[in-house]
């Protein structure tokens, strides 16, 4: 599903066209540096609590506390996929692609569009583009349904859906 555009809403696009390696699943990084790739600058609005990945792949907490804040974070670069870029497809070509608004990664959440922002992260080895969506009051008790889908230059190339249980 493509999540709507709304003004002021940016939905960050997958990039590049033929894609090298897929790294990363469902796993909570820690808050600190949480929303930093590899720990390069970041170019965005700040985000809050620790990484929910949703990337497939990964084995990850099928709980998460309720009313804890969190963040949804992935997305497309051009440098060679290391261990801290969980989340995130790489591609051979360059930043035209990674930068297009035909490549991007939408979030849904119970079957609803998630509204994205988009951080961009600069690293020696090239750039990294992520939608990001913030819960600052987190999620009320019960099993909630994620869904990630990741589009480069247009083309829907991997998707995964994830419950995680929210205790009290």
């Amino acid at each position: 599903m493509h999540a709507a555009h709304t003004q002021g809403d940016t939905n960050m696009k997958p990039f590049g066209s033929t894609l090298l390696a897929l790294a990363a699943l469902l796993v909570v990084v820690p808050g600190a540096g949480a929303g930093t790739p590899g720990g390069g600058t970041l170019n965005g609005p700040p985000v809050v609590g620790p990484r929910l990945n949703l990337y497939p792949g990964y084995e990850t907490t099928a709980t998460f506390p309720a009313g804890t804040p969190f963040h949804l974070g992935n997305g497309f670069g051009t440098g060679p996929i290391s261990a801290g870029n969980f989340g995130q497809v790489r591609s051979s070509p360059g930043a035209q692609e990674v930068m297009s608004g035909q490549t991007h990664v939408d979030f849904s959440l119970d079957g609803k569009n998630v509204p994205t922002f988009t951080n961009l992260f600069s690293e020696s080895d090239g750039i990294t583009k992520f939608s990001c969506a913030n819960f600052r009051q987190g999620l009320p008790a019960g099993v909630h349904v994620f869904h990630i889908e990741f589009w480069d230059m247009g083309v829907l190339v991997l998707e995964n859906t994830w419950p995680i249980t929210f205790t009290s």
